[in-house]
Formats: C-alpha cells, structure tokens, sequence
C-alpha cells in the first residue's frame, strides 16, 4: 500500500526525513517492515523489496543513502529488540539524527581502505591555495565533513572566495558539492559524505543565507569554526568552547 506522506520526502532525498515519517508510522501502528541486519548491502537489499510497496518511485541514489544511514543508525541503537526497536531508532532520528555519523561505516562493495594520515597545519605552517585544496581532500576522504567545510572555506583568510553551492535544496546542494570536489579537488565524495556535508550547508545556509559575497562567506566561515575548539587552519589563533560541533547543534 503506497504511503502519500512518504513521497515527497524521497523527491527530495531526504533520507532522514523519509526515515523519521517512515518510523513513526510504525510506531503508530502501521504495519511497515524494518530491515534489522547489521549488513550494508542486506540493508539495501531489503530497502529495494520494501520501497517499492510504500512509494511509487525512487532512485538509485536515495537506496544508496537510505540504506548506509540506516545501516548506522541500527549500529547506533545496538540491541535490535522487538518491542523497542523502531522507537528507539525514531528517537534517534529525531533527538540526534547527526549522532549516527559517528559510528564506523564499512563499504558494501569494497575493502576498508586505510585512511589518510590526519591532515594537520600549524600556525607556522603558509597558508596558500594549494594547502587549502590538499588538506580539503583530505578530510573528503576521511569522510570528515565539518573539517572540509571549514578547511574549504578558509580561502576567505586569503580574501578568495570559494567555489560554493548556491541553494536551499537539499539535494541540490548534495549535487553541487558533489561536482565541487570533482572539479576542484581533483577527487569523488562518498554518499556518506556528501550527505554529512549537505546536510551541514543546508542548515547554515537557511540560518545564515546563501554565500553570494565574499563578506557572507566570511560570516558563514567564523560560524563554522564558532562550532569547533580550534581551527584546522590555525589552532594558534581561535580557542573555542569544548562541546563538539554536532553537540552544539543537536543537544
């Protein structure tokens, strides 16, 4: 039986979103399966047997995600129980949706790779447009979001400014930043990533406004590093509260 109040929420590749109604119906009462294997490609084998019969179209990229963030936010709650499972994981979704990032992902379709050394940069260290893209691809391949975002934007201290996505759509953005880092980074985005990523910028953009100037990326830079201790670029100069930045924004 399709589901009409689910539908938008996969035109729009919100997976969380999709997730949030989508369990709380289950608490409800409705009658919806869900997938409990700690398993990425079971989760997304189940998801492609289980869309079809609550929306009338999905694409290959919102299984992709749907299943990965699922396959984290059961990590997260652990115990898997009948009587408490799907409100556990609505919990979740809707307390701390981001909390589940912090759970390791293994890949479904290849080996873990080692990841790349902690990309580090002092005070003594020169800043230039060439450090900025290296340490930025770095952090794409650590999967480490916030640190990209407020790596990337760091080319406002040498008064540039940056190649940015200019929306408020979600998946627009997740699209933008996606060939960002292809053009400018010379390197691809894991879904996980750009999911991370996107929903950060959606959040900052529909507090802040879109970065249409030099000066607005300036203010949306010193918001991002509000948010964490110190800055990756320069930890000499910006001393910061010590709750992380996800803690600051979902408590």
């Amino acid at each position: 039986m399709k589901i009409p109040e689910l539908e938008s929420y996969v035109k729009r590749k919100d997976v969380i979103g999709f997730l949030r109604q989508y369990l709380r119906l289950s608490v409800e009462g409705r009658s919806l399966e869900l997938p409990a294997s700690l398993d990425v490609a079971d989760a997304k084998q189940r998801w492609l047997e289980i869309l079809p019969g609550v929306v009338n179209g999905f694409s290959a990229e919102f299984v992709t995600k749907l299943s990965q963030y699922w396959f984290l936010l059961i990590k997260k709650q652990g115990r898997m129980e009948d009587d408490s499972f799907a409100k556990d994981l609505l919990d979740i979704v809707y307390n701390n949706p981001q909390s589940v990032y912090k759970t390791e992902i293994k890949s479904e379709s290849k080996p873990v790779q080692p990841k790349p050394s902690e990309p580090v940069q002092t005070a003594q260290t020169p800043l230039t447009k060439e450090g900025i893209l290296h340490t930025s691809k770095l952090y794409v391949q650590r999967e480490d979001a916030d640190s990209f975002l407020i790596t990337y934007l760091s080319f406002v201290l040498l008064d540039i400014k940056p190649q940015l996505p200019l929306s408020t759509v979600h998946d627009v953005i997740s699209t933008q930043w996606e060939g960002i880092i292809a053009r400018e980074l010379k390197c691809s985005a894991s879904p996980v990533f750009l999911l991370k990523a996107s929903s950060t910028w959606f959040y900052v953009v529909h507090l802040k406004g879109l970065p249409t100037t030099l000066e607005k990326t300036r203010e949306i830079y010193d918001y991002l590093v509000s948010r964490r201790k110190v800055s990756p670029i320069d930890p000499s100069k910006r001393q910061r509260p010590t709750q992380t930045f996800w803690q600051k924004w979902f408590r």
